[in-house]
């Protein structure tokens, strides 16, 4: 059965094709002939705004205020330069500086979406390295395992291929897409990796976290892959009808702060 599953994923993945929409704050679906490639998708994450834990807002607080900081000095200084350059008089110099401030404010709200740091870079690069050795095959030049992912990647393998060998690695990094029925919503997103246990009969939704807390949200974000994941089965061939949904997390070590920006050696 595992081989038939993958064989109508990969014609799924082959024929289906999720993309940013023009503005950015959702997707298109390509390929599903019962889908219009005009209609809007929310992402998952926009779905479940509303649903952001005091800490996240916090935190997308301080991405706001720091950028409003950084600009200020940054813009507000090239335009008094512009100014006294220009030598405009004093009277054009509210509205100018005006419309600095608009623009910075405006713009602050995107903050958090362009925030870089420490913290999310392990995060990008965990998800990009667990994405690589999930389809290692190679035995000859295994893949490279950088020093402060060598707990990151124990865990991970200890679960996948010792605890649990039950599982088979079905997909990772897919993209999902769902039209609920009863309220006509729209979404799609992208889960870190699908697994199939032929024991249980089901598909177990796998999502990676590397930040300290667990959030509600994360439960809900689940929840709505595992009704993309039953949405598209069942229509594309992938789910039979005697197999369930699961899903999980996967909770991965982040090394301390101070070993994050550490760089370059590695283990096998």
């Amino acid at each position: 059965m595992t081989e038939q599953i993958r064989s109508a994923l990969a014609n799924f993945q082959s024929r289906i094709q999720i993309r940013l929409a023009e503005k950015g704050t959702g997707y298109n679906v390509l390929g599903d002939p019962d889908i219009d490639p005009g209609d809007q998708f929310y992402r998952v994450s926009s779905i479940l705004k509303n649903k952001r834990e005091f800490e996240l807002d916090r935190w997308m607080n301080r991405q706001k205020n720091k950028y409003i900081q950084d600009e200020s000095t940054l813009l507000l200084s090239k335009e008094f330069s512009k100014l006294l350059r220009n030598k405009k008089p004093k009277d054009q110099w509210d509205k100018s500086i005006d419309g600095v401030i608009k623009l910075i404010v405006d713009n602050s709200d995107n903050a958090a979406f362009m925030a870089s740091g420490p913290e999310r870079d392990f995060g990008n690069d965990t998800h990009s390295l667990l994405q690589t050795l999930s389809w290692e095959t190679s035995t000859k030049k295994p893949t490279l395992i950088p020093e402060r992912f060598a707990g990151l990647y124990k865990d991970w393998f200890d679960f996948l291929f010792v605890q649990n060998d039950c599982y088979d690695i079905l997909a990772t990094e897919q993209q999902l897409y769902c039209i609920d029925e009863r309220t006509g919503i729209k979404f799609a997103g992208t889960c870190d990796a699908i697994l199939i246990d032929e024991q249980d009969k089901s598909l177990v939704i796998l999502d990676y976290k590397t930040g300290l807390p667990f959030y509600p949200s994360h439960q809900a974000q689940l929840l709505g892959y595992a009704k993309a994941l039953k949405y598209l089965g069942p229509k594309w061939g992938f789910l039979p009808d005697d197999y369930k949904v699961r899903c999980m997390e996967l909770k991965l070590p982040r090394p301390y702060p101070e070993d994050l920006h550490r760089p370059g050696q590695t283990c096998t």
